[in-house]
């Protein structure tokens, strides 16, 4: 359940950054506000997944979050609301962003582990 719950958060991270990097324009739609929305969507998702990744199955107790997913999400919307021209949205999400360091220093760690294993 663990992998196929990473491989969709992997697939909402990329459909969220391809909307980003790749928006379609329509008729319609020539401001690109529709890939915003749809990135914001998928990146909401992504959060709200990365929120219970490791949830017990009777869905008691948490054990952690995805903290590499959270920041992911961090990064995506720092994007759009920048594209959107909204830094002050943008600003809530620095923190974040900033937080990679942690991320590094977590990582590293499993990495020792894992070579002592």
């Amino acid at each position: 359940v663990a992998h196929v719950s990473q491989a969709f958060r992997e697939h909402l991270l990329r459909y969220a950054l391809s909307s980003i990097v790749l928006p379609s324009t329509t008729d319609d739609d020539t401001t690109g506000d529709e890939s915003a929305r749809d990135a914001l969507s998928y990146l909401h998702m992504l959060n709200e997944c990365a929120s219970t990744s490791e949830k017990h199955l009777n869905m008691s107790s948490a054990v952690g979050d995805d903290q590499v997913a959270k920041w992911w999400v961090a990064v995506g919307m720092v994007a759009v609301y920048w594209l959107q021209g909204e830094d002050e949205a943008a600003e809530r999400f620095y923190s974040t962003v900033e937080s990679v360091l942690y991320i590094q220093r977590e990582l590293a760690t499993l990495t020792r582990v894992s070579v002592c294993v």
